[in-house]
């Protein structure tokens, strides 16, 4: 159950009322949207840069597509990834946390050193590696699998498993220190 003196703070603080409603707009925005665009509007066309109008709210881009489409597109597609790798790290650092937590002692001492270690790696760089790195291996694995979404996805695919497996470290010290 959620903490009742947390809803009382956010229902007092005007500034996050505005941008959990902005957020909500976007995110109904993306998701909603796309679907009442026209067609021609999201495939190429001589209407290269063309600028803003009520046709082309943002205009379009170097092949005549519709910029406003691909805005909204890249924004379901963001909202997906961060998503999915907030799960995965989720899991990730609650387990890890609560095996922590409960051993103590020298497992605690090790596994806590572990994660002060892997603070220090630049996640944007591991995230580049890993990435170009198993691209081409985990597209082979999917093609062998009959699996064309993950061909196609490679890239997103391990940029969510990435980003899951980087980023639970702060959740694994905070279920560690409850």
């Amino acid at each position: 159950m959620a903490d009742p003196t947390a809803w009382r703070r956010l229902r007092q603080n005007r500034t996050a009322q505005i941008s959990a409603a902005l957020l909500a707009v976007i995110t109904l925005a993306a998701l909603i949207i796309p679907a009442f665009i026209p067609e021609a509007s999201r495939e190429p066309s001589a209407l290269q840069y063309a600028p803003p109008s009520w046709a082309h709210p943002f205009g379009t881009d170097l092949n005549g597509r519709d910029l406003f489409y691909r805005v909204l597109t890249g924004t379901r597609l963001s909202l997906f990834v961060g998503l999915c790798g907030a799960l995965i790290s989720l899991v990730i650092g609650t387990a890890y946390g609560l095996i922590a937590g409960y051993a103590g002692g020298r497992i605690d001492a090790v596994m806590m050193r572990i994660v002060d270690i892997l603070y220090s790696v630049p996640r944007l760089i591991f995230i580049l590696v890993l990435v170009n790195t198993f691209n081409d291996s985990v597209r082979e694995f999917a093609a062998r699998q009959g699996w064309d979404w993950l061909v196609a996805y490679s890239r997103i695919a391990i940029l969510i498993f990435t980003l899951g497996v980087i980023e639970w470290l702060t959740m694994a010290r905070i279920v560690r220190g409850q």
